[in-house]
């Protein structure tokens, strides 16, 4: 089997397009060579352990003269399979060589591989330790109070948690499919209200979304190892709010958080990213979405763009609901990405409508893929004049790869989720430059996958702290003050 037929295999058993199978496959690849080079072993548990092997000089004979030779010392490759992969095809443990100069041949392709990458040192170092250890964050590495899935427990002690999720969509609605599929990416022309129950496994780390994988020969879900969608259940509008007026009730602040995604998100993937937010930071309250018909799909980005715009009198009409019927004191907004769009222009509509009121305690918007120039001329001065909300934050990094990507798809038109020094900054909002923060290969969802943001999202929300009590670091552009993290 070569890569290609590896790769076909891979995407049939997942989902996942060919595409991006390959590119993992090279990642990987390229991963592993790295950390060879560095001297370090590659271990994937169950699977099995690369290293390095040193020969020493030593002597032989020429096949053809029968002289003595020298034959100097060498790297060889060397591949140790786990237990598990052993039982799996029932063969004792070998060690696999490549023999004679392959050995070296297959070091040297393996160190010309992946020199396209971008930033491959920061990616390298994420995905080997990603690949190769086993993570278990504590609540201690968030240097906050705030409850932790990752404690370090036996998994017979633990058991799985269920994280409801209050939905709106105008996405259309196919009954009768697969739960991954029940919403899909065309459009309906109103609203679909429900709950969606997503699990939590009882080791999972804050920030990750567990799924299967194909080198830990998993194909299935599996609810104490991975983050999965459970249940969806549609409800009609009536039957929604009481639902949610209750769950709002039974929070100690009356606190609800409404999710907004972005861009190539299904409705699946946006279900288990609300309930991974909610359930890292934690959230008290109800955590609800709004999930507007994008495609999954990277090719079809434009199309995505229409859609968000086109979603803004849905996602108003369900904003309007939430304020009305919800009973909730606070209501916290998060957007992220092209999902930012969406929001920003129904908060300015709402604004219009209810002039003079604060409707929400927080609204964050993280990584907004919105034009610079419009945000700043046209959505900032409407979204800050009035104070809509107690506090409006904006996070932002230079190292965010999708939106330089979307500034080249523009005609090289600045993202108002930039930062360094392109950070916007403005009286009444709080734009925190996220550029240090470690983050994987795009950098695009730091905000919710980074103990670093997780944490200062936290110290928002529950806390009330205003930057700079947050641990971040002030900065002045146009004698404008924003923060960026130490």
């Amino acid at each position: 089997m070569n890569k290609t037929e590896l790769a076909r295999e891979l995407a049939s058993a997942t989902g996942i397009s060919i595409g991006e199978t390959m590119h993992f496959l090279e990642a990987l690849i390229e991963v592993i060579a790295a950390a060879l080079r560095g001297g370090k072993k590659v271990k994937l548990h169950g699977f099995g352990v690369y290293s390095l092997f040193q020969r020493k000089n030593r002597t032989g004979r020429n096949p053809k003269t029968g002289a003595i030779i020298h034959i100097p010392g060498r790297q060889t490759l060397r591949f140790t399979p786990g237990k598990a992969l052993k039982t799996s095809i029932s063969v004792h443990e070998v060690k696999l060589r490549d023999p004679g100069h392959e050995e070296s041949d297959s070091i040297k392709g393996l160190e010309s591989m992946g020199k396209d990458y971008l930033d491959s040192s920061r990616f390298i170092e994420a995905k080997v330790q990603e690949f190769t250890e086993k993570k278990a964050r504590t609540s201690e590495e968030y240097s906050l109070d705030i409850q932790s899935s990752s404690k370090e427990k036996e998994k017979t002690e633990e058991k799985p948690t269920v994280v409801r999720i209050f939905y709106g969509t105008n996405r259309e609605h196919h009954p009768d499919a697969k739960m991954e599929d029940r919403f899909g990416a065309g459009r309906f022309y109103g609203i679909h209200y429900g709950i969606c129950d997503v699990n939590i496994p009882p080791d999972h780390s804050p920030g990750k979304i567990e799924r299967p994988h194909w080198w830990k020969f998993e194909s299935k879900e599996k609810t104490d190892s991975h983050l999965m969608l459970l249940e969806i259940r549609p409800l009609e509008e009536g039957d929604f709010t009481t639902s949610l007026a209750e769950r709002v009730g039974q929070s100690p602040e009356k606190d609800l958080l409404l999710f907004v995604h972005g861009f190539n998100v299904t409705f699946a993937e946006a279900a288990r990213r609300t309930a991974q937010l909610a359930f890292d930071l934690p959230f008290d309250g109800a955590p609800a979405m709004f999930s507007w018909p994008a495609d999954g799909k990277i090719e079809r980005y434009l199309g995505d763009l229409a859609d968000a715009e086109w979603s803004v009198p849905c996602l108003e009409q369900f904003i309007e609901l939430l304020i009305s019927h919800s009973g909730a004191r606070r209501i916290h907004l998060i957007a992220h990405s092209m999902g930012c769009l969406a929001l920003a222009n129904t908060v300015v509509a709402l604004g219009r409508r209810h002039a003079g009121r604060n409707l929400f305690h927080n609204i964050i918007l993280a990584a907004p893929d919105i034009d610079r120039d419009i945000f700043n001329l046209q959505i900032l001065p409407n979204m800050t004049s009035d104070r809509l909300s107690r506090r409006l934050t904006l996070y932002a990094s230079s190292h965010d790869k999708a939106l330089l990507i979307s500034r080249k798809i523009r005609g090289d038109l600045s993202r108002a989720g930039e930062g360094g020094a392109e950070i916007i900054v403005a009286q009444n909002l709080d734009s925190i430059d996220a550029t240090r923060v470690h983050t994987d290969l795009l950098g695009h969802g730091y905000f919710a996958s980074t103990k670093e943001l997780l944490g200062d999202i936290y110290h928002t929300l529950k806390n009330d702290l205003p930057p700079e009590n947050r641990g971040l670091r002030i900065r002045l552009k146009e004698a404008l003050k924003y923060w960026v993290f130490p």
